[in-house]
C-alpha cells in the first residue's frame, strides 16, 4: 500500500487513488492512454497494471523516465495534434484502448478538446475513460459543452462518478480540484446506473456553497452534534412508547381504547 499511501510524486487525493487504482486492477487493461502527466503518479499506477501505456504530455520531468516505465511510449508535445495521430496507427495496429485517463489541459477549451480527441476515434469504441479534476469550473464546463450523442459508442456518462474538493487552505482558498468524471464506450452500463433518482450535480452543490458563503450568511459547519442529539432523544421515546405498550396496564385497558375508537367512528361508516 505503500505506492498509494506515500508516493510524493502523486498530486491526486487519496480518494482519488484508491478509485483509480481499484478500477485499473478490476480492468487489467492491455492497452491505456494519460493524457498529463505531472510527475508521474498516477502513471506509475496505470504502467504497473497494463501492458503498454500511452503517455502525453507537452514536457515530462526528469523523475518520470523511460527506464522507470519501461512499458510506456512518451509523446512529447501537443497532445491534440499527437494523440489522433497515435489512435490511428493503434487501428491500424488493431490494438483497442482499453483505459484512459484524461488529466491534461485544465482550460474548459483544453478539456473539451481532450475529450472529443479521444472519443473521435474507433480504437475508443470499448474503453473506459476517466476525466480527473471533473469538479473543477473549467474542467466541468468544457466536458459539459461535449455533445456526446455525437459518438455512438458512448454508453454512459457520469459527469460526478467521484466528487472532489474545495480546498479551505489560504493559498488555495475556495478553489475546485479533483473528482473524477465517468465516461463507457462500448460497455453496457452496470443495472444500478440505468434508472437513477435525479440528483443534484456536485458543480451545483459547491456552486450554491460558494453563493451562500460570498454574501456572508454561513453559518459555520454542519450542526452534527445536534443530529446526533435529536436522534438520541428520538430513540429513547420510541423505547418509552415500547415499554409504555408492553406494560400490563396498557394491555388492560386495550379494550376501552379500541370501544372508543369505535364510538368516534361516524354513524353512516359504521353501517357499511
Amino acid at each position: 500500500m505503500e505506492p498509494l499511501f506515500g508516493n510524493p510524486d502523486w498530486l491526486m487525493s487519496l480518494g482519488d487513488r484508491l478509485a483509480l487504482e481499484g478500477l485499473l486492477v478490476s480492468l487489467r487493461p492491455a492497452t491505456s492512454i494519460e493524457i498529463g502527466t505531472s510527475r508521474g503518479g498516477s502513471l506509475a499506477r496505470i504502467s504497473l497494471h497494463s501492458d503498454v501505456v500511452h503517455a502525453f504530455d507537452l514536457g515530462f520531468k526528469p523523475e518520470v523516465a523511460a527506464k522507470r516505465y519501461p512499458n510506456v511510449v512518451f509523446h512529447k508535445g501537443d497532445s491534440h495534434v499527437l494523440l489522433p495521430q497515435v489512435l490511428g496507427e493503434l487501428v491500424v495496429a488493431a490494438r483497442p484502448v482499453d483505459f484512459v485517463l484524461i488529466d491534461g489541459d485544465h482550460s474548459a477549451e483544453g478539456a473539451r478538446r481532450d475529450v472529443e480527441d479521444v472519443l473521435g476515434s474507433p480504437a475508443v469504441s470499448r474503453t473506459v475513460i476517466l476525466i480527473h479534476d471533473i469538479v473543477n469550473e473549467r474542467v466541468r464546463a468544457g466536458v459539459e459543452a461535449v455533445d456526446f450523442s455525437a459518438f455512438p459508442d458512448v454508453r454512459h456518462v457520469d459527469f460526478d462518478l467521484l466528487s472532489g474538493h474545495m480546498w479551505r487552505d489560504e493559498s488555495l482558498d475556495g478553489r475546485l480540484w479533483g473528482g473524477f468524471g465517468l465516461v463507457l464506450t462500448g460497455w453496457d452500463p452496470p443495472e444500478v446506473t440505468r434508472v437513477r433518482p435525479a440528483v443534484y450535480s456536485n458543480s451545483e452543490v459547491f456552486d450554491g456553497f460558494l453563493r451562500t458563503r460570498a454574501v456572508g450568511v454561513l453559518d459555520g459547519r454542519p450542526k452534527y452534534e445536534e443530529i446526533a442529539a435529536l436522534e438520541q432523544e428520538v430513540a429513547f421515546l420510541k423505547r418509552y412508547v415500547q415499554m409504555m405498550q408492553g406494560s400490563l396496564s396498557w394491555k388492560v385497558t386495550a379494550p376501552l381504547r379500541k370501544a372508543r375508537g369505535l364510538l368516534r367512528v361516524p354513524h353512516r361508516a359504521r353501517r357499511r
